[in-house]
């Protein structure tokens, strides 16, 4: 029973989220559900953000309590008229679901990391769409290697940076020629991007259409 509490506490803090933004959002957002929904979102990618940040993987709490309430909404959405409700019809849900979930999969198969990312954009595929939840993902997976990137010219400096990076693919392309990268400079580029605030910075970019 203890390991099903914080699934059972996100999905409440995930639901009240909801339920405020639809209050808040009531009288000029249109969809009452589509506005619960993006509350949902924006408040599992603050919590992704959080627990990202402070030690570096996102929960399956988070997101399996977001599926959960996605779901619920879509299987409640049967009955009724999709886009007067706000959310995505069944089959741009499904498709953005599966469109975010293969895009970031294949990164987790290369490196072994980030399968609380793939669980998340696969969520910002399902509530978005394929399009929007598309473009969310690239957001947030372009400012990560942003700021790990930044992070590396800041830290280790321009010049060993750029040669783990240029012997990293060189030496993948031309390997008789070019030297494959040592094994500070494989742990250089093998640090582990946080990808939760890339995601909390999407959705919020995303919903608001900024």
């Amino acid at each position: 029973m203890k390991r099903f509490i914080p699934y059972m506490t996100m999905t409440a803090i995930l639901v009240l989220s909801g339920l405020l933004t639809m209050n808040l959002g009531a009288g000029y957002l249109p969809g009452l559900l589509g506005t619960f929904l993006g509350g949902v979102l924006i408040a599992a990618s603050l919590v992704a953000c959080f627990t990202d940040l402070r030690t570096g993987m996102i929960r399956n709490s988070t997101t399996v309590s977001a599926f959960v309430i996605v779901g619920a909404v879509y299987l409640m959405g049967t009955q009724l008229d999709a886009l007067r409700w706000g959310i995505i019809p069944h089959d741009q849900m499904l498709l953005g679901l599966f469109t975010c979930f293969f895009l970031t999969v294949v990164p987790y198969w290369v490196s072994r990391k980030g399968a609380g990312d793939v669980k998340l954009a696969a969520l910002f595929g399902a509530v978005l769409g394929p399009l929007p939840g598309l473009a969310a993902v690239v957001l947030a997976y372009t400012l990560g290697a942003a700021v790990l990137f930044s992070s590396h010219l800041i830290h280790h400096g321009v010049q060993a940076t750029f040669r783990a990076l240029y012997k990293s693919l060189f030496s993948w392309v031309v390997p008789l020629w070019v030297a494959p990268p040592d094994s500070w400079e494989k742990s250089l580029l093998n640090r582990a991007i946080p990808l939760g605030p890339g995601f909390c910075l999407a959705a919020f970019v995303v919903l608001c259409r900024l």
